[in-house]
C-alpha cells in the first residue's frame, strides 16, 4: 500500500512541475505501420503476392496504415494546443526515410494528426543517416560480428541457441546460424500469424516462444556498446541536441520534428538509453511504436522527457544517472561521446 501511495504523490509531484513548466518542442521518432514480410524464407508457403493483396516484399498493408493514422491522432490528443489546428511548415517538419513504407506511414500518420484539414504537407528526407532492418553499415556490421566473439553473454546465448539455429535453418532452408538469421525467419512468421494465416506445422515447435525470445535477445545487442551507439544514433543524437540549443536559444526552428524511421532505429535508442537493461524487457519495438523527446522549460532550467510508446500507453524513460526530467545540459553530457555529425557518419561506417 506505502509503494502505491508513493508512487501516486510522485506522479502528482510530475504533474505538478510540468503544469508550472513551458513546453518548448517535441521531437518524436516512430517505426513505419505494419508490413509484408521482407524476406520469405525458401521453403515458405506464402511467397506469391496474391497472399498479399499484391504488395510486394516489405510494403505497408492497409492495417499498417490505419495504424499510423491512430498514432497521429494520438498525437493530437496529446500535443493538441502545442501544435494547433493548422499544418505550419515553419513549426513542424516531418521527415522520413527513403523507404516507400516510411513515407507511406508518415502521411498516414499525418492525416490522423491533420484529420480536420486537407493540407499539402512536405514530406523531407532524413539529413541522417537510417538503417534499416538489414544493416547498411558495413562498420556497424562488424562490430556486431567482434561482439559475437567477444561479449560472453552473446556467446552463451548462441550456444544455448544452437539446436534453434539448426532446426530452422533445416525446416525453413534459410541460412540462420545467429540471432540476425533467426530475427528475419521469426519477422516473417509474426507478420504471416498476425494476418491469420496457417503458419506450417514445424513452426509450432519454435513459434512463438522460442523464436520471439532470440529475437527480443538481438534488440539488447544492436546497440550495446559506445562504438554501436555512435554509429547507430549518433547523428540523431546530434541533431537532437543541436535542435533544443537553437530552440532555447531563440532560433527561428520549426517546434515538432517527427521522423518516420525502422525498429532498428528505436531500438538501438532504447539500447543507448539503457531501458532494456534498467527494465529487464529486451524486445523487437512494435509496428507504430514511437519514441518521443519533449523540451521544457522551468524558470531558467531546461529539461528534456523522453516517452517510448510501445502500445497504447505512453511510458516514462528515465536516461541513466539522470533520471526522468533530466536537465539539458546533463542531457548532453551524457551523450558527448556518441554524438556525431552526418557527414561524418559515412566516413566513420566506410572505415575512411
Amino acid at each position: 500500500m506505502k509503494f502505491y501511495l508513493v508512487i501516486n504523490y510522485l506522479l502528482c509531484l510530475c504533474c505538478a512541475t510540468l503544469a508550472d513548466s513551458e513546453l518548448l518542442s517535441v521531437v518524436q521518432i516512430f517505426r513505419h505501420g505494419e508490413r509484408t514480410p521482407v524476406i520469405f524464407y525458401p521453403t515458405d508457403p506464402y511467397q506469391n503476392s496474391k497472399f498479399w493483396n499484391d504488395l510486394g516484399p516489405g510494403e505497408l498493408t492497409e492495417n499498417g496504415k490505419h495504424q499510423l493514422y491512430n498514432l497521429g491522432t494520438f498525437f493530437r490528443q496529446r500535443y493538441d494546443t502545442f501544435i494547433g489546428e493548422v499544418y505550419n511548415e515553419k513549426q513542424i517538419t516531418v521527415k522520413s526515410s527513403n523507404s516507400k513504407r516510411n513515407i507511406q506511414s508518415a502521411k498516414s500518420f499525418l492525416d490522423g494528426l491533420f484529420s480536420k484539414t486537407d493540407q499539402n504537407i512536405t514530406i523531407e528526407k532524413a539529413t541522417w543517416p537510417v538503417m534499416s532492418v538489414i544493416f547498411v553499415c558495413p562498420k556497424f556490421d562488424v562490430e556486431y560480428l567482434k561482439l559475437e566473439g567477444t561479449n560472453q553473454k552473446l556467446i552463451d546465448i548462441n550456444k544455448n541457441n544452437k539446436e534453434l539455429y539448426e532446426y530452422v535453418r533445416k525446416h525453413s532452408e534459410f541460412p540462420v546460424f545467429g540471432l540476425v538469421s533467426t530475427f528475419l525467419v521469426w519477422d516473417t512468421l509474426k507478420i504471416e500469424n498476425a494476418v491469420k494465416i496457417a503458419l506450417p506445422e514445424w513452426t509450432n515447435a519454435v513459434f512463438p516462444q522460442k523464436l520471439t525470445e532470440a529475437s527480443n535477445n538481438l534488440s539488447t545487442f544492436v546497440c550495446y556498446n559506445e562504438e554501436q551507439q555512435k554509429l547507430g544514433v549518433g547523428p540523431f543524437i546530434n541533431e537532437l541536441i543541436e535542435h533544443f540549443e537553437k530552440i532555447i536559444e531563440g532560433t527561428e526552428e520549426p517546434k515538432t520534428i517527427l521522423f518516420s524511421g525502422h525498429d532498428i532505429n528505436i531500438a538501438c535508442f532504447l539500447g543507448t538509453l539503457h531501458y532494456y537493461q534498467e527494465t529487464n524487457n529486451p524486445h523487437v519495438p512494435p509496428f507504430a511504436s514511437s519514441l518521443t523527446f519533449e523540451l521544457w522549460k522551468d524558470d531558467d532550467h531546461f529539461f528534456v522527457y523522453i516517452y517510448y510508446k510501445p502500445d497504447e500507453e505512453s511510458i516514462p524513460v528515465s536516461v541513466k544517472n539522470c533520471g526522468f526530467n533530466c536537465e539539458f545540459e546533463e542531457f548532453k553530457k551524457m551523450f558527448e561521446n556518441i554524438r556525431l555529425k552526418s557527414e561524418d557518419w559515412y566516413s566513420e561506417c566506410l572505415f575512411l
